[in-house]
């Protein structure tokens, strides 16, 4: 996923359009045929290419460039669209040679966009919204562990290490009656060492699983870990996990070894996207607070722009409902959320360009500086890497410093 925002914003504006499909390609109804299971999808599509194709010049090789696409679009949902999908992002530029289309196991919003470029907005979103975790199921003899991405499962690991039970440990000598204490408490004491015995099979397995789950945490940079078992062997397997994967762990939860894919990955999904919840909820209101307090957070457009064009910003926030448009200076670059009485940039002068999506060019922006991003519950604001003014009050204290010296 990464790479490919990097394959986006890398791309070359030309004089022909770029296509940006995003599609929820999730069946309306249960039992529906494999033909009809996207229809509501395609009933949308079908109106919208309509809609761009009419909107388009009748002439030039943007309109020849914009057919030809609409035209692989509709051949590729009808021939390669997998009916497991539930969500796809397409993008195609036939004049450029651009044509990458990504099915996922998680749901976008409808929207068909033609720009200059592609709109990577709704990416980014699902990247952030949904990290990558492990989820492990774990008994006494076997352990299934599956890492997460984007709603799906890219890899199962399953371990097992059978319980050794050889035919003298433990057992009775004999199948007869115990008519003296001396033979019962014998017997106890053999059974209670048998019982340790397994035991200690069953800790050496926990301990395995719990070194093999530090090993991926590492190598795959996971963000959190779902334990999943009877009461006892879960909360067995996360006392002996590491601080650091002790610290990721989201959940633990009822659940067998043998249970389906699918439901592990509804389980999974469930609890990231109620931690996604809290997570948004808990930055939004730290964010009130800490720009009310003129504090490393700004809310609104205006203190947003500014932090951004300043290369201040840690995290931007957006309401899933934001939306506005901008102006972006030719000269400097700055973006603006409006210009001086003359109509020029309110920093150098220069001249202005409107830009009709000013979210998606945040973003872009943001993804370009390296910064993550979080969609928020209300507004647009940002997390800032050091309080408003820090930075003068650091530059004039260093310049004193040097004068004095």
């Amino acid at each position: 996923m990464h790479a490919l925002i990097e394959e986006l914003l890398a791309f070359q504006p030309a004089d022909v359009p770029v296509v940006s499909l995003y599609m929820d390609t999730r069946p309306g109804e249960a039992g529906r045929s494999q033909g009809r299971r996207h229809r509501d999808a395609f009933v949308w599509l079908k109106r919208r290419m309509s809609e761009v194709a009419s909107a388009s010049p009748v002439r030039g090789p943007g309109h020849e460039s914009l057919a030809h696409d609409l035209e692989r679009i509709q051949r590729f949902l009808e021939e390669s669209l997998d009916p497991a999908t539930r969500g796809l992002a397409l993008f195609a530029c036939h004049g450029c040679g651009l044509f990458r289309a990504h099915q996922f196991q998680l749901p976008f919003a409808n929207e068909l966009m033609v720009d200059a470029a592609p709109h990577i907005y709704p990416l980014a979103r699902l990247l952030d919204g949904h990290s990558t975790c492990a989820a492990v199921l774990v008994d006494s003899e076997h352990a299934r562990i599956y890492t997460i991405a984007m709603g799906r499962a890219v890899q199962e690991t399953r371990l097992h290490r059978p319980l050794e039970r050889p035919e003298k440990a433990g057992r009775p000598g004999g199948a007869g009656r115990i008519s003296s204490v001396g033979t019962a408490r014998a017997f106890g004491a053999t059974q209670l060492r048998y019982q340790r015995y397994l035991e200690g099979q069953v800790h050496q397995h926990l301990r395995g699983v719990a070194e093999h789950l530090e090993r991926l945490l590492l190598q795959e940079k996971l963000a959190y870990v779902i334990v999943g078992g009877h009461e006892s062997t879960a909360a067995e397997l996360v006392r002996l996990l590491p601080r650091l994967v002790q610290e990721r762990v989201l959940d633990r939860v009822q659940m067998e070894t043998d249970t389906p894919e699918n439901d592990v990955l509804r389980m999974a999904l469930k609890i990231l996207e109620a931690r996604m919840a809290v997570e948004r909820t808990r930055k939004v209101d730290w964010l009130c607070q800490e720009d009310l307090a003129e504090g490393p957070g700004a809310l609104g457009l205006a203190r947003t722009l500014r932090a951004l064009n300043d290369g201040n910003i840690d995290e931007l926030v957006f309401a899933a409902s934001f939306s506005a448009t901008g102006l972006v200076c030719t000269a400097c670059d700055q973006l603006l959320d409006f210009a001086d009485e003359l109509g020029r940039c309110r920093y150098c002068s220069g001249a202005v360009r409107a830009v009709t999506d000013l979210r998606e060019v945040m973003v872009e922006r943001a993804e370009r500086l390296g910064h993550p991003w979080l969609a928020g519950p209300a507004g647009v604001g940002a997390i800032l890497r050091y309080r408003p003014g820090s930075a003068v009050r650091l530059a004039e204290s260093e310049e004193a410093t040097d004068r004095q010296g």
